[in-house]
């Protein structure tokens, strides 16, 4: 009997020193998570672009990366002929610039501080396609750009941005 009884003190102390362990755990870290910040860290929204292999496209801007990521591909979907695609390509910016080029096949995604910093960047990408991939690669085609905003602007059809495949 007297086993016993120490069985059950040497439990009930474990299970006290585990329910305290817990509570001061749980408080330790609300409090480390409500003091805890990235310095510099952004409160601007994110936003998504998401471009299918089709060429349909879908943005979205958002408090939330997840949730500009999901709408971003259901406006994508909705647009789409195909039933995969959507999200094959994405780029995600935090208060900043998101812009889509489309030559011939391939796609060019990219992103910045400022308007120029996104197109110079797309610039170097189609010229590092043209060198290593695709030397016969056709113009490229802007096919959206997203401002800090959210605001979309879809360029013309025949909107050439680059056509670097004349210098050949």
């Amino acid at each position: 009997m007297e086993r016993l009884d120490h069985g059950r003190a040497k439990t009930g102390s474990m299970l006290r020193s585990l329910t305290c362990a817990l509570v001061l755990g749980m408080g330790a870290s609300t409090v480390a998570k409500a003091q805890i910040g990235l310095a510099g860290a952004s409160t601007a929204d994110w936003t998504v672009l998401t471009i299918a292999p089709d060429g349909s496209w879908g943005t979205s801007t958002e408090g939330y990366v997840n949730r500009a990521i999901a709408t971003a591909v259901a406006r994508c979907r909705a647009m789409s002929r195909s039933a995969l695609g959507c999200g094959a390509y994405q780029v995600s910016v935090q208060g900043g610039w998101a812009l889509g080029w489309r030559c011939g096949r391939e796609t060019i995604l990219k992103t910045g501080a400022t308007l120029a910093e996104a197109t110079e960047r797309a610039r170097k990408r189609e010229l590092e396609l043209r060198r290593f991939y695709q030397p016969r690669m056709e113009g490229c085609r802007q096919l959206v750009v997203v401002a800090p905003d959210g605001s979309v602007k879809i360029a013309q059809p025949q909107a050439i941005v680059s056509d670097s495949s004349r210098d050949r």
